[in-house]
């Protein structure tokens, strides 16, 4: 075998070998994006769902609110002659 032939296999082998590197690496990288955007979405989902509960809270004050209400205009009408 010639020496050209020998530098250009060892060539290709170390290219592809710091393909493969260089891939691990970014590969990683993906999987840190993935699990840090997996850790804002539950923060959200956190942040949502507080929002959430309190605007059922408000709607729950504000039903009560309303039959009150409505409790004393029935009373009112009721007393009419």
């Amino acid at each position: 075998m010639e020496l050209s032939s020998i530098l250009a296999i060892a060539s290709l082998v170390m290219s592809a070998a710091t393909t493969i590197w260089i891939g691990g690496f970014r590969m990683s990288a993906l999987f840190h994006e993935v699990k840090n955007l997996g850790v804002r979405i539950d923060k959200l989902e956190d942040k949502m769902e507080r929002r959430f509960e309190r605007l059922e809270s408000r709607m729950d004050n504000f039903q009560i609110e309303m039959h009150k209400i409505d409790i004393r205009v029935n009373t009112l009408e009721n007393r009419k002659p």
